[in-house]
């Protein structure tokens, strides 16, 4: 049927009930698209805004973990270099000491030395200080001896010339027995003092001795101590430069490790923040697009049964100019 042939009244409500209905339809459409629009483009500047974040401050933290790890390897190895110094500088001090020290103790050493040389001397076989007694040693030891004797003859000699008998048998045996007694009574005496001597001189040469024994081992005993301190001063200090390497290493191990994990867990959440943004822009332009297809399915509706009658709604469909129309 020609749309001329329709009842004025039936067209004039059809077009004005389908006018309106696609009228809402193209408002619905446009507002959901509009809408879905707005949201995706604040998803989009909000995940900007966070990937800014992100790039502007994890660097940052990255650098600072690498200058605090930076500062403590540096202080370390300065805290190292001055220990090492302490220690060389003392070792120089202490063995230093210990050379003036035995400097002064070496005249004393030697001395030491030098009487041990006399002494093993002297105490070899046949050395003065042992050899066997002599009638050699009688004459040495007592110069008056020989006079002494010779002036007891004289006067033995002179007694029996007086009474007659100056060479007879009982003067002879006189002077025998004279020589006899004296040369006994001052073999032991000579004996004595020799003995005397021997003695007084091995104990001035062992006192000697002792003395030059007694520096010779503080000599020894200064050596000694300055090695075992330095030992336990190079102990400590060897343990002490360990530790300023271990302790070091492991704040610069946690400071590069507490900043890798700090910006982990920054990209971790920036990331999250952008899937959830992502998503949820998904879900904007999806709704607009499900929002739109309604607004035109129930605006499509609306012109159906406002004509009651497929054909008005054929014809309007068919009429791009009615649509136009009804559409302002």
């Amino acid at each position: 049927m020609p749309l001329g042939a329709l009842p004025i009244a039936l067209l004039g409500s059809a077009l004005i009930g389908g006018g309106a209905s696609v009228a809402g339809g193209l408002l619905g459409s446009s507002a959901a698209s509009g809408a879905s629009k707005q949201q995706i483009a604040a998803a989009q500047q909000a995940q900007k805004y966070i990937q800014d974040l992100l790039d502007k401050y994890n660097p940052q933290i990255g650098t600072a973990a690498q200058q605090a790890a930076d500062l403590s390897t540096n202080a370390g190895a300065d805290a190292r270099a001055q220990l090492q110094a302490i220690l060389s500088g003392n070792r120089s001090d202490v063995l230093g000491g210990v050379s003036q020290a035995n400097a002064l103790l070496d005249p004393y050493a030697k001395l030491g030395t030098d009487t041990l040389s006399t002494l093993s001397t002297l105490m070899a076989p046949g050395g003065d200080l042992n050899r066997t007694f002599n009638y050699q040693d009688i004459q040495n030891l007592d110069p008056g001896y020989q006079f002494r004797q010779d002036q007891a003859q004289k006067a033995l000699m002179a007694s029996a010339a007086a009474k007659g008998g100056a060479l007879g048998g009982g003067t002879l045996q006189s002077l025998l027995g004279m020589s006899q007694n004296m040369a006994s009574s001052e073999a032991g005496a000579a004996f004595s003092r020799l003995t005397q001597q021997q003695q007084d001189r091995f104990s001035r040469l062992n006192s000697l001795l002792g003395t030059g024994f007694q520096a010779a081992g503080q000599q020894g005993t200064n050596i000694t101590g300055a090695n075992q301190f330095l030992a336990s001063q190079g102990l400590t200090g060897g343990q002490q430069l360990g530790q300023w390497m271990i302790q070091p290493a492991q704040y610069a191990g946690t400071a590069l490790a507490g900043g890798a994990e700090t910006m982990a867990n920054n990209a971790m959440t920036a990331g999250r923040s952008i899937a959830d943004l992502m998503s949820g822009a998904g879900n904007a332009a999806a709704a607009g697009t499900v929002g739109s297809a309604n607004s035109w399915s129930n605006a499509l509706a609306g012109v159906a049964s406002s004509g009651s009658n497929a054909l008005v709604m054929n014809q309007i469909l068919k009429n791009p100019a009615l649509i136009k129309v009804l559409g302002r």
